[in-house]
Parts: structure tokens; sequence; C-alpha cells
């Protein structure tokens, strides 16, 4: 059973990281290149450092689950 549980966990998981980057994708191609960097103000991050820490997040959890306990 146990086995099942973690076949649709991990088939749930792809689904949603798949429409999550579909949902991004299609914001990105509204916006033009400048507007990556771009800050509301000067307390905000733009787009582009928010997908760099994204991105870093992401590599630091898949070297987490690769580490042996």
């Amino acid at each position: 059973m146990n086995d099942k549980i973690g076949k649709h966990y991990l088939e749930d998981a792809l689904y949603t990281f798949r429409y999550y980057k579909t949902l991004a994708e299609r914001a990105f191609a509204q916006i033009g290149d400048e507007d990556f960097f771009k800050t509301l103000d000067e307390e905000s991050n733009s787009i582009a450092v928010n997908m760099k820490h994204m991105a870093g997040h992401a590599v630091s959890l898949d070297r987490l689950s690769n580490h042996r306990w």
C-alpha cells in the first residue's frame, strides 16, 4: 500500500509542478526582457531575483533529498 501512496504523491507533485511551470511561462511571455529586472520600489525584489532565489532553494532541496542520513 505504501508504494501506491508514494506513486500517487509523486504523480500529484509532478502534475502540480508542471501546472505552476506553465503558469509562470505564460506570465513571462507577457512581459519584456527589461521587466524581469524592474522593482516596484527600493524594498522589493525583481522577478529575476525572485527566480534566482527559487532556483537556489530548489537546488538546496535536491541536495538535501540526496543526502544519506
